[in-house]
């Protein structure tokens, strides 16, 4: 991580410069690789310490600034801004990330094959709901799994487009692959 530090208005101090720089690179432990570039101003107007830091990512860029009497105690305040803002994005790109791979959970819904009457007379359907393994598989593996079970159809998340898919037999020799958009 590359880390810049500048004074406007005020000769920064090799301490302020240390301190500064100390505070930076602790974040890079909430978002280790996420930071590549860190810029740091220091500046005083009157009585106000000013400290502003931009953070550039990959993906991302956080401006933040804070304003107190001491410059030690703005650094202080301002860094605990950025460890709040770095672990929502880190949260954001992890769960951003899961979405993608993580095993879809799947309810099938299966309907009898007779009707029955209530004591009203109604005629009504049970739904008997079942779940499924949602395990990313390819699409040899689901074939495999359709011809060992006793079912006519698998529903499974394929592996290659991450999308849901259902086989089903349509005869003993042939199955159907069923691609959902």
């Amino acid at each position: 991580m590359n880390i810049t530090v500048t004074g406007r208005h005020v000769s920064v101090t090799e301490s302020m410069r240390e301190y500064a720089k100390e505070k930076i690179q602790k974040l890079e432990k909430f978002a280790p690789g996420l930071i590549i570039d860190a810029h740091v101003i220091m500046d005083v107007e009157k009585y106000r310490q000013n400290v502003e830091v931009t953070l550039k990512g990959k993906t991302f860029t956080i401006h933040a600034k804070e304003e107190t009497g001491d410059m030690y105690s703005s650094i202080d305040i301002l860094i605990s801004k950025l460890e709040k803002k770095l672990r929502s994005i880190k949260e954001k790109l992890q769960n951003h990330h899961k979405k993608s791979t993580k095993e879809a959970e799947t309810i099938l819904h299966v309907l009898p094959q007779s009707k029955k009457k209530d004591s009203a007379g109604e005629t009504t359907i049970t739904v008997k709901s079942e779940k499924l393994d949602g395990k990313p598989l390819f699409l040899e593996d689901a074939i495999l799994k359709l011809q060992e079970s006793h079912s006519s159809f698998l529903v499974f998340v394929n592996a290659e487009t991450n999308r849901v898919n259902v086989i089903h037999k349509i005869t003993e020799s042939e199955i159907g692959v069923i691609e959902t958009p």
